[in-house]
């Protein structure tokens, strides 16, 4: 419980559809930066809440070419409940949204995610995502590995 700093968050992975009769594949990888970012942890009843912004360096490949973008996300707020069961926290909703603007712009949220460390001070959580997500009639496969580190305040 109580307030824990975001200090890390890193993500990679692919996706691939079909556009125009064409396969389409993506590979992804972000490092967060410049975080002044928040999640607060109440129990009974079981609340978080997220505060903050971060900035996001994406490297992404289509088709063999590669670009890289700086996106900062500010204002970020979100709010929802959690749920521990062994390792596994279970969000309803996001602390954090990851985004994969390769190419659709859809953003995974972190439902559900593996405590690999937790301490007095540390909170490391992984999430692997394996998933179909469809967007404008088009249906996106998407594979997804994240590591947020948060710290308590």
């Amino acid at each position: 419980m109580g307030t824990w700093a975001v200090t890390s968050l890193d993500y990679e992975g692919n996706t691939s559809f079909d556009f125009l009769g064409e396969t389409v594949n993506t590979s992804f990888n972000g490092v967060g930066q410049n975080f002044d970012l928040d999640v607060t942890f109440t129990e009974n009843p079981n609340e978080y809440t997220t505060e903050g912004s971060y900035d996001i360096v994406l490297d992404f490949t289509v088709n063999g070419m590669t670009e890289t973008e700086t996106t900062s996300v500010d204002n970020l707020e979100g709010e929802g409940t959690w749920e521990r069961n062994g390792n596994t926290l279970t969000f309803d909703g996001s602390i954090i949204d990851i985004d994969v603007d390769v190419p659709l712009g859809d953003t995974m949220e972190m439902g559900e995610a593996t405590i690999v460390e937790l301490t007095d001070t540390t909170l490391r959580l992984v999430q692997i995502v394996n998933e179909e997500v469809t967007e404008e009639g088009i249906t996106v496969s998407v594979d997804l590995t994240s590591e947020i580190v948060l710290t308590r305040q």
